[in-house]
């Protein structure tokens, strides 16, 4: 071949370098890809360059998938806090009206908090600063494909340090009709599928409290390492006390305050 310094007008060839991005920009922003290519200029600069330096790895594409997966991971636990604090916001407008209602007695002593973190509860009331009931809400659509729910190390040790204070609030879903990790819009149409375990802590403490104390050990001692959780089936969910049983054992507990 010809040496590009030999041609005539040798300098066509820096033109086209230079102008190389402008002319491949013209070209991606034609057709369909231009409204992509537009999304992605609307960020800021700093964006804009993270997005071309993570290009330029050879697993961008792996970068791509493993982003999407987190991102759906955080709308799942989004959806999630929601719908337990809608099922929250139920229990208290239930405590609320009875404490009204039946008992004729004031109910602004009651507080109600709902965690978004794996402390071992979902929903926590308390009467006069003092916990009153820990409630950990589960929520199954399929248990064929996905298999049973399971409580956390942090939600065992929870409900067997507070067996008489502990409820774990089961709703079943798989005949509802809805697709996986979506919840319905009312509360009050799901009532009846709303089973509540008061004897998980002590169930719960009769299997594992040897493991339990292993686990407590000093450091110089030989212990028990590692997570551990607990396996709540299909029946459990299907079977329990109804949500109406659980506004009595909270309004029991007011006078209590405390174990």
């Amino acid at each position: 071949g010809i040496d590009s310094n030999e041609w005539p007008n040798k300098d066509i060839f820096r033109d086209i370098r230079a102008k190389k991005p402008t002319i491949f920009f013209k070209n991606a922003v034609s057709g369909e890809k231009g409204k992509y290519v537009y999304t992605l200029m609307r960020q800021n600069d700093s964006v804009i360059e993270d997005l071309a330096s993570l290009a330029e790895e050879p697993n961008f594409a792996d970068i791509i998938s493993k982003a999407k997966v987190l991102l759906e991971h955080q709308h799942e636990e989004e959806a999630d806090f929601q719908f337990k604090k809608a099922i929250g916001n139920h229990i208290e407008s239930l405590l609320r009206c009875k404490l009204h209602d039946s008992l004729n007695q004031n109910s602004d002593d009651f507080e109600f908090s709902v965690e978004d973190v794996q402390n071992g509860q979902d929903i926590i009331i308390s009467y006069k600063n003092d916990v009153v009931y820990y409630i950990e809400v589960k929520t199954k659509w399929n248990f064929t494909t996905n298999g049973p729910a399971y409580m956390s190390k942090n939600q065992v040790l929870k409900a067997c340090n507070n067996p008489d204070r502990y409820a774990l609030c089961c709703v079943d879903l798989t005949d509802y009709g809805l697709p996986d990790r979506t919840y319905p819009e009312s509360i009050e149409r799901i009532t009846n599928r709303i089973n509540i375990h008061f004897e998980i802590g002590n169930t719960l403490n009769a299997l594992m409290k040897p493991t339990i104390d292993a686990d407590m050990r000093p450091e110089d001692l030989v212990s028990i390492d590692g997570d551990y959780k607990a396996r709540i089936p299909a029946k459990v969910f299907r079977n329990g006390a109804p949500l109406e049983s659980l506004i009595n054992k909270i309004i029991e507990k007011r006078y209590v305050g405390k174990r």
